[in-house]
């Protein structure tokens, strides 16, 4: 089936008639006529099974293995940096891609896709910490070395402020993105971008001699630019794809020793706590994994992010680390870190294995042990880190321990709303959908991670189901898209304020899950994801058609009826999304990446285009 791009049409197919016919599918997305065979896909029985889960688990059933082989490469890639991210704003799709099918940027720990989240991020946090992740992947048995001489050449192009390969959409936005974050380089304080690239293949890496040239000199080439603190370079082949898939899976479990603790005495609800100190090295055992990199999920629960070196207390902690005479007080000198866990076990003597656990306090000293010990023996040997680790299954013990322990300084405020009571009557809200109407609301990051009964992609995070609600029932796209901190602000008020009707909330989860839904099997045009907020927005006003009531009023239900309607029926849901789409589209111009979309004077053209 031949696809068409055409700016008065959000529809990738190139007929109605054809994709009508594809409504009466599963899934209801754009179909591929090419098969596997034809494409020169070579994959074994294991890594085609893996393929075919992560297909099932991300509802991209009619996407072909070579497409859908990349999303899984970027998927377990980009994991090993960021847990909370959407697989399809890191695949660049085909065509004018310079050879790169995975292009992830990742500032202050989130995805950054626009220039308007720079700004958000460089006001919010007075720093830029950037990560460049590009991603080659290839459904071949073999490591080419001329495969990754184009990649190189191409990361190597992306980076010139003239590229001069022909880039398609993704590429073009992502190299204004890569622009406008050198273009702030004074907010570099924790030093330069790194820059990581991934050759993947589907066959066996036995450290061919060519390939590892040409990937060495593609690192010398970008290190020429002056513009990373460190270039990295890899090659992957399906073995280890397989395990980066897996370790995406499962929490982790990891075996330590320790020996100098104290057992604390019996708490209800805790099945067990120790306090005591860990030497380094074994500290290290619990935050860092197998290829020597910090494990960052572990904090997600803690609800101070990293302040970085220039810190004055992390200074502190780096000075005393730093010292010969001092490294050997720091356990008396630092308050330590407290673990909870959901398994710790007792194999024997001292030695423990802990599973499901998070960090949370203690994200500063970690860090900076991390930097100081990890790689430098004499310092790991001298330094003891004082730990709590409290074993629970109960997450009110689990929220009491994290208030507690944070009380000291400001948190954010997004964070310690997940441990509202209003989260929970969300979550459990949520739970009363079932079949083709369930959606999993995750207030926790991780929280269905382990569950393989879970579709990964009907679980929404609290800060997709602020955005999507903060446009859908506030219509304020603009600020969802140029400001997310703006809407994060209005948390407990104006956003899970505790006398809101929770039915908005799963409208707002079951619109985003529906627009992400045309947008991975390609139905909707991926240039129109800088507009997706205007769009939910659109969506809601098309399909109400009445003035909406209070949040916390009972006519919220009869309100939302109409809304649900149009949502979960197929049909309906895909012709209102692309009229929406058109709607806000030509209102633009065409032009969906103009600065214009995202300010109040647009949203107000826009809602009275909708006669709102």
């Amino acid at each position: 089936m031949e696809k068409v791009a055409h700016p008065s049409s959000p529809l990738s197919s190139s007929s109605d008639v054809v994709y009508r016919s594809l409504l009466q599918t599963d899934c209801f997305p754009f179909a591929y006529a090419s098969t596997s065979a034809q494409r020169g896909v070579n994959m074994d029985r294991i890594t085609k099974g893996i393929v075919d889960e992560f297909r099932e688990s991300q509802s991209l059933q009619k996407l072909p293995d070579d497409k859908a082989f990349e999303r899984l490469c970027n998927h377990c890639i980009v994991s090993r940096e960021i847990e909370e991210f959407n697989v399809e704003d890191v695949s660049t799709g085909g065509g004018g891609d310079g050879g790169i099918d995975g292009l992830a940027i990742i500032v202050n720990n989130a995805i950054i896709t626009t220039i308007d989240e720079i700004e958000d991020a460089a006001a919010r946090s007075k720093y830029l910490d950037v990560t460049f992740i590009f991603v080659q992947a290839k459904t071949s048995d073999r490591f080419s070395a001329s495969d990754v001489g184009t990649f190189a050449f191409g990361v190597k192009d992306f980076f010139s402020e003239t590229p001069k390969l022909i880039h398609n959409d993704f590429i073009t936005r992502a190299h204004k993105v890569q622009m406008a974050v050198f273009g702030r380089g004074s907010l570099f304080s924790r030093g330069k971008p790194h820059c990581k690239l991934f050759y993947v293949t589907t066959g066996k890496w036995l450290n061919d001699a060519n390939v590892s040239a040409r990937l060495q000199q593609g690192k010398a080439d970008l290190e020429q630019l002056q513009l990373f603190k460190t270039v990295e370079v890899s090659a992957l082949g399906a073995d280890e794809l397989h395990g980066l898939y897996q370790r995406t899976k499962h929490h982790f479990s990891v075996e330590f020793t320790f020996q100098n603790r104290v057992v604390l005495p019996e708490i209800a609800d805790v099945s067990q706590a120790h306090i005591g100190v860990l030497p380094a090295k074994e500290f290290l055992r619990l935050i860092v994994d197998e290829g020597g990199a910090l494990r960052r999920s572990l904090f997600y629960d803690n609800v101070r992010d990293y302040q970085g070196n220039t810190n004055i207390v992390n200074e502190q902690i780096a000075l005393t680390l730093d010292s010969k005479s001092e490294r050997g007080r720091f356990h008396v000198l630092n308050n330590g870190v407290t673990v909870v866990s959901k398994s710790l076990r007792n194999i024997g003597g001292h030695k423990f294995v802990i599973e499901d656990y998070q960090i949370v306090n203690g994200c500063q000293t970690s860090h900076v042990v991390y930097a100081m010990c990890a790689g430098n023996e004499l310092a790991a040997d001298a330094v003891h880190v004082p730990v709590k680790i409290i074993e629970t299954t109960n997450d009110s013990i689990t929220t009491a321990i994290i208030k507690a322990t944070n009380s000291q300084t400001e948190v954010r405020r997004e964070q310690l709303e997940a441990l509202s009571g209003f989260q929970k009557k969300l979550e459990a809200f949520f739970e009363t959908f079932k079949g083709d109407q369930r959606l999993f609301y995750e207030r926790r990051l991780g929280q269905y991670g382990a569950d393989s009964s879970v579709r990964k992609v009907r679980v929404i995070t609290m800060l997709q189901l602020v955005k999507a609600f903060g446009s859908m029932f506030l219509d304020e796209p603009h600020r969802v898209t140029r400001s997310p901190s703006a809407v994060i602000d209005k948390l407990g008020k104006d956003i899970f304020s505790p006398d809101h009707h929770p039915l908005p909330y799963y409208v707002s989860a079951f619109a985003h899950y529906k627009i992400e839904s045309l947008f991975r099997n390609q139905v909707l045009e991926p240039r129109y994801k800088s507009a997706r907020y205007h769009i939910l927005m659109a969506v809601r006003h098309m399909a109400a058609k009445v003035e909406m009531p209070y949040l916390n009023s009972k006519k919220m239900e009869s309100y939302c009826g109409p809304i649900l309607n149009v949502l979960w029926d197929e049909e309906s849901a895909v012709d209102t999304f692309v009229k929406a789409a058109r709607k806000v589209d030509r209102l633009s111009g065409g032009d969906l990446d103009n600065d214009e979309l995202r300010t109040q004077p647009f949203v107000v053209k826009l809602l009275d285009r909708l006669g709102t």
